[in-house]
């Protein structure tokens, strides 16, 4: 019985890395659901970089915006093709720090395990991996609470992809990796979640692309998981027999 008890925990044990090593990949379409409106007066001024993202995060949505303007208000260097994006101009003084406020629902699927990273990307640009297209910069909002910020002022890079004749034009080539690791999962609600989106600008005007999510997550407890949790049982099971 001791011997069954040890190879069962060994056997066990050994399938532990595999185990640690196994993720799932959930792709989770974002649906854009607002913006607010676009106007000098409509938006919202600060001083200093990000002194204005709660006030912009508090501008309501604009049923007669267009999200996606295709460069209405901006664009840059060469127009894009095959894309769709939103773009936004510079208001009066360049030296302000301006935002508008985005806003994208989505539902999170059920049983689809423990949740272990949360990714934002693009879905034109995955060949050369996760990334978020912007310029200047943009401010997340997981239900209500900060998850992080990507942009030009962040760490952003206009430097050419990995793979040859793919180029991010919508934003002039600035991109950023769109991984926020595990930090945003406890802000995620079982069924509807709403991300929010405060775009920032202080130059020139500027714009950003359509996202996706991508959750990694876990597989449930397995046989040998089950395994290591009845060994316990199996040893005192023993002392009893042997008594």
């Amino acid at each position: 019985m001791k011997r069954s008890i040890v190879v069962a925990a060994t056997s066990a044990l050994l399938c532990l890395p595999a185990l640690a090593d196994v993720t799932n990949q959930v792709v989770v379409p974002l649906t854009y659901t607002g913006r607010s409106t676009e106007t000098a007066g409509s938006i919202a001024y600060g001083s200093s970089l990000g002194s204005e993202v709660s006030a912009a995060l508090a501008l309501p949505l604009d049923p007669n915006q267009t999200i996606f303007d295709g460069g209405a208000y901006h664009t840059e260097d060469i127009t894009p093709t095959g894309v769709v994006w939103a773009s936004w101009p510079i208001y009066g003084s360049p030296d302000q720090y301006q935002a508008r406020h985005f806003r994208t629902t989505f539902t999170l699927p059920a049983g689809i395990g423990t949740i272990v990273g949360f990714t934002l990307f693009s879905p034109y640009y995955t060949a050369a991996g996760n990334f978020v297209p912007i310029d200047d910069n943009s401010y997340f909002f997981l239900n209500g609470t900060y998850i992080g910020v990507r942009g030009t002022s962040y760490g952003a890079s206009n430097a050419p992809l990995d793979v040859p004749g793919l180029e991010i034009h919508e934003t002039n080539g600035w991109h950023q990796d769109g991984s926020f690791g595990s930090g945003p999962v406890p802000s995620l609600l079982a069924g509807a979640n709403t991300l929010d989106i405060v775009e920032e600008d202080d130059f020139g005007g500027g714009s950003t692309g359509p996202l996706n999510l991508l959750l990694i997550t876990v597989p449930e407890p397995t046989t040998a998981w089950l395994v290591l949790g009845a060994i316990p049982l199996l040893c005192c099971l023993r002392k009893k027999h042997t008594t």
